[in-house]
């Protein structure tokens, strides 16, 4: 996640992801508060195999979308997000079939998930930078 542009009310977001199979990249607006409130929820994720972080933007639909979806795969705490994205061809005419969609699943570890979360604190209270998750 990128802030490629801020005012005082809120923030437009690059949201960019793949899991080497298939990706996808779309473009949102959301506040920082909203960021800060995504990372402190991540704060020591994952602390029972049945947490759920989860974190939506945008309107399915809409002009552009954006789902992240934080949760264990097995029962020994091994983690994963799913990741939804949608963006409208930025065409006023445009037709159902220019709509781009994109879901997937990217396995990570814990550790990389508490790296993104400092790093989307980070990217939030700067209003500027990048919050990467490998």
């Amino acid at each position: 996640m990128e802030i490629i542009w801020n005012d005082v009310d809120m923030v437009e977001v690059c949201a960019s992801a793949s899991n080497g199979r298939y990706g996808g990249v779309t473009q949102f607006y959301t506040t920082v508060e909203e960021l800060s409130e995504l990372a402190n929820r991540l704060k020591g994720f994952p602390q029972k195999i049945i947490d759920i972080v989860q974190f939506e933007t945008g309107g399915k639909g809409g002009d552009s979308f954006l789902s992240l979806k934080f949760y264990c795969i097995d029962g020994v705490g091994h983690t994963a997000v799913y990741i939804s994205m949608e963006e409208q061809s930025r065409n006023y005419y445009a037709r159902p079939e220019e709509r781009q969609v994109v879901a997937f699943e990217l396995r990570c570890e814990a550790g990389l998930i508490d790296k993104f979360r400092r790093e989307l604190l980070r990217v939030a209270e700067s209003q500027s930078g990048v919050a990467s998750l490998f």
